[in-house]
Formats: C-alpha cells, structure tokens, sequence
C-alpha cells in the first residue's frame, strides 16, 4: 500500500508539473496577446487620428470648393445678366440702325433730294 500510495504521490505530482507548465505556457501566450492587443489598439488609434484629420481635411475642402463654386455661381450670374443687357442695348442699336438706314433710303429716293442735286 505504501508503494501505491508514493506512486500516487509521485502522478499527482508529475501531474501538478505539468499543470505547471501548462499554465505557464498559457501565461506566455498571454503575455504575448496582450502585447498584440496593446500594439493594435495603438495601430488602431493611430489610423483613427489619422482617418479623423482626413475627415477634417475633407471637410474643409469640401467648404472651400463650395464656396468657391457659389462665388463662380454668383459670377456666371452676373455675367448672364451683362449678356441680356448688351442684347437689349444690341437690339436698340439694331432698330436705330434700321429706322437711320430706312430715313436715308427714304431720303436719297425722294423728290426732294433729286431736285436738291446738281445737273
């Protein structure tokens, strides 16, 4: 019984070294995750920092085109506006025209005008 017995005692005991080294086995492991998880939390918060500037970048891009496409708006606007104007001052400049060139064709074909030439 007492060989029994320190067998025993020598499995439960080769048995505890081996839970021994598994569990230090698996604090490595771990240890190592831990290190793993540390080092993608950092990456992580590095490409957030730098995903937020961009986003803060874009936006400001964003602002600075608008604006300046509201600012072409305003131009182009403007610039229609001038453009009906010189087709309105066009068109009276048109009709004047016309009404001088029709009074001299008037006048070169009257009467008048024949009598008032020499020969």
């Amino acid at each position: 019984i007492k060989a029994e017995h320190e067998s025993e005692i020598r499995r439960h005991e080769r048995g505890q070294a081996e839970l021994t080294l598994q569990v230090e086995s698996m604090q490595e492991k771990a240890a190592g995750l831990d290190k793993r998880i540390k080092t993608l939390l950092e990456a992580m918060g590095t490409r957030e920092k730098a995903m937020t500037q961009d986003i803060t970048v874009g936006k400001q891009t964003i602002s600075e085109l608008s604006a300046a496409l509201e600012k072409a708006m305003e131009d182009l606007t403007s610039e229609c506006e001038r453009s009906r104007e010189l087709e309105r001052e066009t068109f009276v400049l048109r009709k004047m025209y016309s009404t001088l060139n029709h009074s001299w064709q008037e006048a070169l074909d009257s009467s008048t005008f024949d009598s008032a030439r020499p020969g």
